[in-house]
């Protein structure tokens, strides 16, 4: 439905700034901008790893 049509469009979209690094920068600046993108996704889920409810033994 509706969640569906903004994850095939950013899906569509994604495609594009990265053919850009390709051009611009070759293989060796799209590892670099996708090594980027995984230490800030890290980063940002890095609070979601004290928040899980603690278990019991």
């Amino acid at each position: 439905g509706f969640v569906g049509l903004f994850a095939y469009l950013g899906a569509s979209l994604a495609g594009w700034p990265l053919a850009k690094v390709l051009d611009t920068w070759h293989w060796s600046g799209f590892f670099v901008v996708i090594a980027i993108a995984a230490g800030i996704s890290a980063l940002l889920l890095l609070p979601f790893l004290n928040a899980q409810t603690p278990r019991e033994a």
